[in-house]
Parts: structure tokens; sequence; C-alpha cells
């Protein structure tokens, strides 16, 4: 089981105290931390700290695609990505550089996916991934749970030109 740590969508926070209590339950394999900082000194030092809270055998995942790869890079045991199962491509790239601990091609890949990263943090990222899956032919428009509406057509625009970009990947 893993514990899911998600503030902007559920309005929780867990404190440092409470994920550590979480964590210990029999059971837990992993935890998905909210998104770590963008720096990478910052990002280590909430891995870090995370990491010391949590018993052994508990992994440390990272959520938030936009600084996934600042996570991975900086010590995270996993990523539990919304956009991998729509462009897995560019996102096992991404697990892998930062894997064989080349930094520098993980965020430079996830560079590559900044267009859809700022689609994500202006609309949320259940939005715009449901906007991919229509652009890809995956799901019709509007694919949302209600009361969620969907992405406007200047937003498609945007996740259209993004995705010229990376469906090579």
């Amino acid at each position: 089981m893993s514990v899911y740590e998600n503030p902007r969508t559920t309005g929780v926070t867990f404190s440092d105290r409470l994920l550590a209590r979480v964590c210990a339950l029999e059971g837990i394999a992993s935890v998905k931390i909210a998104p770590v900082p963008a720096d990478p000194e910052g990002a280590s030092r909430r891995i870090s700290t995370v990491r010391a809270l949590l018993p052994r055998g508990v992994t440390v995942g990272v959520s938030g695609d936009p600084t996934a790869a600042v996570g991975l890079t900086a010590g995270a045991d996993a990523w539990y990505s919304v956009l991998a199962g729509l462009l897995p491509g560019p996102c096992l790239e991404i697990t892998r550089a930062a894997a064989a601990g080349d930094a520098r091609t993980a965020l430079a890949i996830s560079d590559s996916l900044s267009a859809l990263w700022e689609l994500m943090l202006a609309h949320g990222s259940l939005r715009v991934v449901s906007a991919v899956a229509t652009e890809l032919g995956l799901a019709p428009t509007g694919a949302l749970p209600r009361p969620l509406l969907p992405l406007d057509q200047a937003a498609h625009a945007r996740i259209r030109a993004a995705l010229a970009g990376v469906r090579g990947s």
C-alpha cells in the first residue's frame, strides 16, 4: 500500500510527524510525497528529511510531474506520474536518466515538456491530462468527473503545440 500526499487536491498537508506515524503502519510500502521544491538542494533536503522518518523498506516517491525530474535526481526512489500513462516515452527517459545518475539529461528532457508543466500548474494536472488524452484521440472531450470542466480551446491549442514536440519520443 502507498501513502498518498496530495495537498493541492485534498487540501491536507501531512506534518512530518503524521507522515512518520502513517508510514509505520503495517503494509505501507511507499509514500508519494507532495511536489518537491524546484531547486535541487531544496528537493534533496526534503527527500532526505522524509527518508529519515520512514521505516526501512518504505520507498519515497515524488508527485508533481513538473518537478519530478528534480526529485528523482535528488534521490527519490520513484515518480508517481500523472502523464506517464499517456506519454510513456519521455517520462521513462527522465526516469532512466535519473536512475543512471545523469541529472543533466533528466532535467533537459523534463525541460522539453515545460509547456505541459506550465499548463498543469495553471489548470491542474487532471484537467491537462484529460485534454492530452483528447488530443491523442484516446478520450472524448471533457472526459472529467463533475464538477471539473474541460479546458478551453486556447489551452487545447497550447497542448497540441506542446505535443508536436514530444510525440516522436
